[in-house]
């Protein structure tokens, strides 16, 4: 299957086009709140707290009621093996990059490389 194919039959799956039209209503929804001053900046501790202990949890439950056979184990192991081999190929990387810089910066250059999904905030 080429890409032009696979891009077709993604937007025109509709589990796909409800998934992404809900999650981005949510965020035009969250700019607005948060642009008119509707929703303060001090709701979202409780609401990231909302999301790691019910939100998360769920998701996962979800993910785990499927259907298991001999395909969907083999895609498993498959990317469980390739993302082993990325994460150790983007801490060599590291290695090379950073290696002139101090210990900490390095650390945490190395960290943010290797699992792209953290944010550090530098204090002053």
């Amino acid at each position: 299957m080429n890409t032009t194919n696979t891009i077709i039959s993604v937007l025109s799956d509709k589990n796909i086009i409800g998934v992404m039209s809900s999650s981005i209503s949510i965020m035009i929804l969250g700019f607005y709140l948060g642009k008119s001053n509707k929703l303060k900046s001090s709701f979202s501790i409780p609401l990231g707290e909302i999301i790691l202990t019910i939100s998360i949890p769920a998701l996962s439950f979800n993910a785990f009621m499927k259907d298991f056979d001999k395909e969907t184990f083999v895609n498993g192991i498959n990317i469980l093996i390739w993302s082993f081999l990325i994460h150790l190929f983007l801490m060599a990387i590291g290695n090379i990059f950073y290696k002139n810089l101090d210990l900490e910066k390095q650390l945490t250059l190395k960290i943010m490389s290797v699992f792209g999904g953290i944010t550090v905030l530098e204090s002053q």
